[in-house]
């Protein structure tokens, strides 16, 4: 998630005369500007293409890679994901497959049916078995790195510490620091080293309830890691949905993963009420009844040195 936005443009005319400058060869009759998002602006025309424009320079390095590594993706997996037929000249921006669907958000599973259900937890967890095993040797192209824990956990207690140490109750500031201790020892473990989505969150998820497809999006914050990262954004559903989504995987999986998904969860809430100070996408009210919501749940075991 970038704090610097240094490549933002909130007037979707600029973005579109670059598409038109770009691909002159390109029409539309209707577009959608949609700049919700942390790290990139998207354009969407008639519903056939979302052109997406890096915000910061950190995620336009990023985007260099993902128009390949979506082919990679999507020739061994049976969920949509999107195909890039449109890349800038310069690397800055690209134009890939509109897919069709609504966010799966979680009032929105809550009414599809059983049978919806049982489907959208086969396709998810079919979905992590193909990005988690896909072999290394595939994905040395793509300059893939492992997750920079040190560097990042560093910026985020020291973030911590500046931000909440005099917003947060005692109790509740000694708690999120309990959680980041708890992270730093699970990483100090070997796990192994999958590709990993790390943004499952349901705006990245869509169902298309016509077919009873799931398409996933956004892969700009792809990473080298342990592959519960995966997992972490499925407790927004509830606790049985991950599990379920536990039992169908079958990429590399041990006996905590669940709950290694589950703190990396609360590490997640800690981080939203940082970044609730560095940028406008999300308020501190939002954020601290999200670290509300899961701050007391409990993991599943007690000795984390396991992990």
């Amino acid at each position: 998630m970038p704090t610097t936005r240094n490549l933002e443009s909130k007037d979707p005319q600029i973005l579109l005369n670059r598409i038109s400058k770009e691909f002159p060869e390109l029409s539309w009759d209707n577009f959608k500007f949609l700049n919700h998002g942390w790290d990139h602006e998207v354009i969407t025309l008639d519903d056939r293409y979302a052109f997406r424009f890096p915000n910061s320079s950190e995620y336009l390095e990023i985007f260099k890679n993902e128009p390949d590594l979506l082919k990679l993706i999507a020739s061994n997996c049976v969920v949509e994901v999107p195909i890039y037929h449109f890349v800038a000249s310069d690397g800055s921006f690209g134009g890939c497959t509109f897919i069709k669907g609504c966010e799966l958000r979680a009032d929105l599973l809550s009414k599809v049916s059983k049978k919806q259900q049982e489907s959208i937890v086969n396709q998810l967890a079919d979905f992590l078995t193909t990005l988690h095993t896909i072999p290394k040797s595939k994905l040395k192209p793509y300059y893939l790195i492992p997750e920079k824990f040190q560097d990042d956990m560093g910026k985020l207690k020291c973030r911590v510490e500046k931000f909440l140490q005099d917003t947060l109750s005692d109790k509740d500031y000694n708690l999120a620091l309990s959680i980041l201790h708890e992270v730093e020892v699970v990483h100090s473990n070997n796990k192994p080293l999958v590709l990993v989505h790390d943004d499952l969150q349901g705006s990245n998820i869509l169902w298309n309830n016509k077919n009873d497809s799931i398409g996933i999006i956004d892969f700009s914050d792809r990473f080298l890691g342990d592959p519960a990262h995966d997992f972490a954004r499925f407790f927004e559903y509830g606790d049985d949905f991950v599990r379920q989504i536990y039992e169908v995987y079958a990429g590399p999986k041990d006996s905590n993963l669940i709950e290694r998904g589950r703190l990396f969860y609360k590490r997640l809430s800690i981080e939203l009420m940082v970044d609730s100070f560095l940028t406008d996408k999300i308020s501190f009210k939002k954020a601290k009844a999200f670290f509300d919501k899961v701050k007391s749940t409990k993991t599943g075991k007690k000795n984390i040195n396991s992990w």
